[in-house]
C-alpha cells in the first residue's frame, strides 16, 4: 500500500458543527443533565445508577460539543462563530450509517433495551447525539489532529474530481480506541459479551464513517434515529 502525504492545516481546522448537529447536541446536554440530576439523589438504588449514567452521558455531550473546536484550533464560544454548511449528501449518509448499524445488530442478534418509562426513553434517545459528539466528534478528531503530520496509507487514489484519501496509523488507532471505550461504557447497560461485541463493531463502523466523510451531523442523526427506533420497538412490544 502506497504512503501518502500528511494532511494540510485546512483539512484539520474546518468546523464539524452544522446547525442541526450543534443544537441537537445542545438539547442532548440539557436532557441528559436534567435527568441525571433528577435521579441522582433518588432513594432507589437502580434510579441512582440511572442518574449516574445519564449524568455521564450529559458530560460526554458537553465536552464533545465544545472540545471539538479546541482540537480543530477554532475559537470556542457559546455557539460556533460559523457553522459547516449541511452537506447535500448528509441525509443519504445518515441512511447508509443507520442501515449499516442495524445490519450489525441483526448479525449479532442484539437484544433490545428494557425501557420502563418516558424518562429512560428520553435518556436513551439523546444518548446517541451525546456519544457521537464525544466518541466520534472529539476522540477521532483528536487523533486526526495528532496524526496529521504523519504520512498515511493511501486507500483511495486521486482520480477525476476526487482527492487522494489517506489514513494515518494514529487515525486507525483513534477509530479502534474510541470503539473500545464506547463498548466499555456500555457494560453498565449490557451483561452479554455478544451485545458488547456488537457495540464495539458498531463503534468501528460509526468511527470509520465519521473519519471518511467528516460529517458529524450524519452520525448524530443516524445514532439518534437508531435509538428512537429501539425505544419505539420496546414500547410497541410492551403495548401490543
Amino acid at each position: 500500500m502506497r504512503i501518502g502525504k500528511p494532511k494540510t492545516k485546512i483539512e484539520r481546522n474546518r468546523s464539524t458543527h452544522t446547525k442541526i448537529g450543534f443544537f441537537l447536541g445542545l438539547i442532548a446536554v440539557l436532557v441528559e443533565m436534567y435527568l441525571g440530576i433528577m435521579y441522582l439523589f433518588s432513594t432507589d438504588a437502580s434510579d441512582q445508577q440511572f442518574g449516574q449514567l445519564t449524568l455521564m452521558e450529559g458530560f460526554f455531550a458537553l465536552i464533545g460539543l465544545y472540545a471539538i473546536d479546541v482540537v480543530s484550533g477554532r475559537k470556542v464560544g457559546i455557539k460556533p462563530d460559523d457553522y459547516e454548511p449541511l452537506h447535500k449528501y448528509t441525509f443519504m449518509r445518515m441512511l447508509v450509517i443507520l442501515l449499516t448499524i442495524i445490519v450489525i445488530q441483526v448479525i449479532f442478534q442484539m437484544a433490545p433495551l428494557t425501557v420502563r418509562d418516558v424518562d429512560r426513553a428520553m435518556a436513551i434517545m439523546f444518548a446517541g447525539p451525546a456519544e457521537e459528539l464525544f466518541f466520534r466528534g472529539l476522540m477521532i478528531s483528536l487523533f486526526v489532529a495528532i496524526g496529521a503530520s504523519f504520512p498515511g496509507y493511501v486507500i483511495r487514489r486521486k482520480s477525476s474530481g476526487k482527492e487522494e484519501k489517506t489514513i494515518s496509523p494514529m487515525e486507525i488507532m483513534g477509530i479502534f480506541l474510541s470503539s473500545i471505550l464506547f463498548a466499555f461504557m456500555h457494560t453498565n447497560y449490557y451483561a452479554d459479551i455478544g451485545v458488547i461485541l456488537s457495540v464495539f463493531v458498531s463503534g468501528i463502523a460509526l468511527g470509520f464513517f465519521y473519519w471518511w466523510w467528516r460529517d458529524l451531523t450524519a452520525n448524530i442523526l443516524a445514532h439518534f434515529l437508531l435509538n428512537i427506533i429501539t425505544v419505539a420497538q420496546v414500547f410497541w412490544l410492551v403495548s401490543f
